[in-house]
């Protein structure tokens, strides 16, 4: 098969497709249901939703009835970050009933991969907890309860990463030369799901036929080849005389640590690609390596925050691949 490593394959939905995840696309933003209910007077139990566009602001349709409650609020995509933005709408057609009975979403990136930030209720403070913080004067971004919850989220993506699966879904916006002069965002997102069969029951028969055997064959039946490979890298890697590899640490700011075993002599080639397949850095090229256990680093702090795909290569054909967290 002619099979190109060097990307991580987003699925693109239509607008209308993207209804059965539970995301609405509308006046250029996009909008994704988030189970609970709102807290406020006046939207008492209605769905609950969070709003992404270019400005990074959400947009309430019915501002007459709840724009005195100012529930848009800005907020910048970034790794664990304790900063949400909010919009509670009872306007949306056929919301569901509860959040349970949509697929989970563990990440949201803009279309390039960037700009990311996590998406689990993990990385959020209770209500008592928040009532806590402020009585107290507590600093968000420093309090142990919230840095160790953060941890904890990092340390569950980092051993499904390789799993998730990228749903690509355009607001209808486009975007210009200047919109980082502007500081505004790229106009469309990838969000990043849990495998499930939830998930694979919401995607069109087109796509979820395909996506739910070659989940099954490489991650419930750990075996080395599908039937297809579209969709998952762990189905493209050829390790050959790669015995072994590991990629620490990961999420990582500054420094990433490659370590992997030959069980012969090879030489080696490793790079970084974005999502889309752009290379970003060389990190080592035509290294000539004996058989034995190995250790590179390479250095990702010029990077923007991002999810990556590191792929090494070696002069036989031997090939494999890990996605990467810059954050």
């Amino acid at each position: 098969r002619n099979i190109d490593l060097k990307n991580i394959k987003v699925i693109e939905l239509t607008t209308d497709e993207v209804k059965k995840l539970g995301i609405t696309v509308k006046d250029k933003s996009i909008f994704i249901y988030s189970g609970g209910k709102a807290n406020k007077p006046k939207v008492k139990s209605k769905p609950f939703y969070r709003g992404y566009n270019k400005s990074g602001l959400t947009i309430t349709f019915n501002a007459e009835s709840i724009d005195s409650l100012k529930l848009s609020t800005s907020f910048k995509m970034k790794f664990g970050s304790d900063e949400w933005s909010t919009v509670d709408y009872s306007g949306f057609e056929n919301a569901p009933d509860t959040i349970l009975e949509l697929p989970s979403h563990v990440l949201v990136t803009d279309d390039l991969g960037q700009l990311w930030r996590t998406y689990k209720k993990e990385d959020q403070l209770t209500d008592e907890e928040m009532k806590y913080a402020r009585k107290n004067n507590i600093k968000w971004e420093t309090w142990d309860v919230l840095v160790n919850r953060i941890k904890e989220s990092e340390r569950k993506i980092n051993a499904n990463l390789s799993g998730y699966i990228p749903v690509l879904v355009r607001s209808g916006d486009v975007n210009l030369p200047d919109d980082k002069l502007k500081n505004l965002y790229r106009a469309d997102i990838i969000i990043w799901y849990e495998p499930s069969e939830q998930l694979f029951n919401a995607l069109p028969p087109r796509i979820a036929d395909d996506l739910r055997r070659e989940y099954q064959c490489i991650f419930v039946d750990k075996e080395t080849k599908a039937p297809t490979c579209k969709y998952f890298e762990a189905c493209k890697n050829s390790p050959g005389a790669i015995s072994s590899y590991t990629v620490f640490p990961n999420p990582a700011e500054d420094e990433l640590q490659v370590e992997f075993t030959l069980n012969q002599p090879r030489s080696i080639n490793a790079n970084l690609y974005t999502i889309s397949g752009q290379l970003v850095k060389k990190i080592w090229n035509n290294e000539k390596e004996e058989k034995g256990l190995h250790t590179h680093s390479a250095h990702i702090s010029e990077l923007p925050p991002g999810i990556y795909l590191l792929v090494i290569e070696t002069d036989k054909g031997d090939r494999i691949s890990q996605r990467i967290i810059r954050k």
